[in-house]
């Protein structure tokens, strides 16, 4: 709430803007500053949630929290542009900043939770924890593992992608897109819920931690990609990784017989 407000002032004083040349510096030194606190906040707050729900409704918690999070992913976007059409950037961040201001009204009426596991240690010490039990755990190795490529989801997504990069008709690229979300969605929900139902509660935090890791390497992923599509071209860029995404997914579902027998 107060990096967000941060720029909205320096935006509504003149400071950050074209005409003041080298203020740009904001908003690297902010975004910064965002990512670090998202890596902290995002794995508490994914963990949280089997916290404060029973084992047979974790599902339905991490699926209503993934449809909220793609929700807001599609209209966001475009509240941002009408409030930059009917007033300037400023608003945009004053808006961010009244929402996370909800937020942290919403967080304060949750319970207590779990607050015993890390008394008296360290953050280094958690850790180093975290990866030995990830070592020692085969079955949360796997859902890490398959949550970085994906799996039944992927095979769904990947070939997706292929019929998107070989389309040549807006209106099926338009359906074929519904389907890639439709499987990231899926992904997402799975891998997470898994993670949550087969990990140790005093682990669960740290598990969050590493599951928002991999997805931020994914993120890493796009860089490349457009390197890639800058030698060979966008079509041939996202069907050749399309089909590298298949094939590995496929690879993970038959040499994983334990990843199959999860419920």
């Amino acid at each position: 709430m107060l990096v967000s407000l941060g720029v909205a002032f320096s935006l509504s004083m003149g400071y950050l803007s074209e005409d003041v040349p080298g203020s740009w510096w904001i908003l690297v030194v902010t975004a910064t500053i965002q990512g670090v606190i998202m890596g902290l906040m995002m794995p508490s707050r994914q963990a949280i949630i089997s916290e404060i729900v029973t084992g047979e409704q974790v599902m339905n918690a991490v699926s209503l929290n993934t449809m909220g999070m793609n929700t807001f992913r599609i209209l966001a976007p475009a509240v941002t542009g009408f409030l930059i059409e009917a007033f300037d950037f400023a608003s945009v961040y004053y808006v961010s900043s009244a929402m996370y201001a909800l937020a942290v009204v919403c967080m304060f009426l949750l319970p207590r939770t779990a607050s015993k596991y890390s008394e008296g240690s360290s953050a280094f010490t958690d850790i180093v924890d975290g990866v030995r039990y990830i070592r020692q755990n085969k079955t949360m190795l796997l859902v890490l593992v398959s949550t970085f490529f994906i799996m039944i989801c992927g095979i769904i997504m990947g070939l997706a992608l292929a019929g998107f990069a070989s389309s040549e008709w807006w209106l099926v690229s338009v359906v074929v897109v519904i389907f890639i979300g439709l499987g990231q969605s899926t992904h997402r929900t799975t891998g997470n819920s898994l993670a949550q139902n087969y990990t140790e509660p005093e682990y669960r935090g740290r598990i969050m931690s590493f599951m928002m890791m991999g997805l931020g390497f994914s993120s890493l992923g796009t860089f490349f990609a457009g390197i890639i599509a800058e030698v060979i071209g966008i079509q041939w860029a996202i069907g050749g990784l399309a089909v590298i995404l298949v094939v590995m997914s496929f690879a993970l579902l038959t040499f994983t017989p334990r990843l199959r027998r999860l419920e």
